[in-house]
């Protein structure tokens, strides 16, 4: 059995600032604030930290790049990130909004797609978002996309959480817990 496969119970908050400890001097280096508005006592999700933390960095990754070409058509403008985590119905969610210059509808279908890039040739494979979608894909997640072009880009990732469907022996041991008095 493959030990990578077992799933750990992740608060998604943790591979966000996990990232964010990683790039965010840098972003801001480059004129790009990432604003966080992170949810408290958010549901734990079914996942691996480090895989979540490469998801979070493609799409931060992502949203600079798009922000860093429209900086070329408008010298003085300051990029803008803002992550939100949030808990509803049942499902985590995470999105990263840009300021970037927005994705147009007849990219957004193939924005997945291996290889597909909107980037100049040597900026970047492409292989990012198709790596970021199959790790989305394999925690029962999804993706969307909100954009306006010329105005920005939100990808929003959505997960079931995974309290509500604890296996036995996972409830079992909840319940031992109040005894530990150590």
């Amino acid at each position: 059995k493959k030990s990578g496969l077992v799933m750990e119970r992740v608060d998604m908050n943790e591979p966000i600032r996990g990232v964010l400890s990683i790039i965010g001097r840098q972003f801001s280096i480059q004129r790009i604030t990432i604003r966080l508005e992170l949810g408290e006592n958010l549901p734990v999700i079914k996942g691996h930290n480090n895989r979540l933390q490469q998801v979070f960095f493609n799409l931060l990754n992502n949203a600079r790049d798009a922000i860093q070409e429209k900086m070329e058509s408008e010298p003085g403008m300051w990029g803008d990130i803002l992550v939100r985590t949030y808990a509803q119905d049942g499902r985590v969610f995470a999105s990263f909004a840009d300021n970037g210059p927005g994705i147009a509808d007849s990219v957004r279908n193939k924005i997945f797609e291996p290889f597909f890039t909107t980037k100049q040739t040597g900026k970047g494979m492409g292989l990012g978002l198709a790596i970021t979608y199959g790790i989305v894909r394999d925690y029962g997640g999804t993706i969307t996309i909100d954009s306006r072009p010329g105005e920005g880009t939100t990808f929003i990732l959505s997960f079931p959480s995974a309290e509500g469907h604890l296996t036995e022996h996972n409830a079992s041991r909840t319940l031992e817990l109040p005894a530990q008095t150590n």
